[in-house]
């Protein structure tokens, strides 16, 4: 069972590029924290997270994480569940999202 939260949503601190395997989120004020992930994760207990765009919601790239610290990912397998692998600016939208394949 893949980590799930409700109402997890915050901006990228600073931008990524394409080959950045980690990244800072600033948490929205009413947001709730990542789950904690186990000290040793598992195929079956990732979390997934969207990173997206204001301006076009529907451009996304889903990232598996791995590891955190507060609300740093310090691990992230990038370009999941069909989404490719893409550059995010400063204030681009992170959030912990139900997808197809949790269901």
């Amino acid at each position: 069972m893949n980590l799930l939260g409700n109402n997890i949503r915050g901006t990228l601190e600073s931008g990524i590029n394409t080959e950045d395997t980690a990244m800072s989120v600033v948490l929205d004020g009413n947001s709730q924290a990542f789950p904690t992930i186990p000290s040793a994760p598992s195929d079956e207990t990732p979390m997934y997270l969207t990173i997206s765009n204001d301006d076009d919601p529907l451009l996304c790239e889903i990232v598996k994480v791995t590891a955190t610290t507060g609300t740093t990912v310090n691990t992230m397998e990038r370009a999941q569940r069909g989404t490719s692998a893409l550059v995010w600016p400063t204030g681009s939208i992170v959030s912990l999202n139900l997808h197809a394949q949790d269901v």
